[in-house]
């Protein structure tokens, strides 16, 4: 059973793309999220001296069959300061590994009442990434990647 936990969390990561590292802070905290009628951790992430300025926000669904943790939303920041910076790999695969579960993509075949979608941007700079590093399969019949 998942309990709201109001406390924060919070972990570092480093992103490295283009061969320039960048370290990052995530806060997350998990609770239940009325939107998507189900628990959720809500990340907020940041560079170290950027703590107080607009952050990059992910929020992973906690799926009912205690296996996955979906990608419902993925959102740079109103600047856009963090596009181009590898953190939705980078911070994808910290979950994986914190969490223990697959990540999962949203996908576009069936209509959701939460506004969720897979858009082309994210496919292309995020899913197919990491399929190609080895670390993710698309599974055609349900549009949707798996980060196993």
């Amino acid at each position: 059973m998942i309990r709201d936990s109001n406390e924060i969390q919070k972990f570092s990561f480093i992103s490295k793309k283009k061969n320039v590292s960048h370290e990052f802070i995530a806060k997350y905290v998990c609770e239940f999220n009325d939107t998507y009628d189900g628990y959720t951790y809500s990340f907020d992430v940041y560079e170290k001296s950027k703590e107080n300025d607009s952050t990059f926000s992910l929020i992973l669904l906690i799926m009912k069959n205690g296996i996955d943790l979906k990608v419902v939303d993925l959102y740079p920041d109103q600047h856009e300061y963090y596009l181009g910076k590898g953190i939705s790999i980078s911070l994808i695969l910290k979950c994986r590994e914190i969490f223990g579960k697959r990540i999962i993509s949203s996908n576009n075949l069936r209509k959701s009442e939460y506004c969720e979608w897979n858009s082309p941007k994210a496919i292309e700079k995020v899913w197919r990434p990491l399929v190609n590093l080895g670390v993710a399969v698309y599974v055609k019949e349900e549009d949707q990647y798996i980060v196993f």
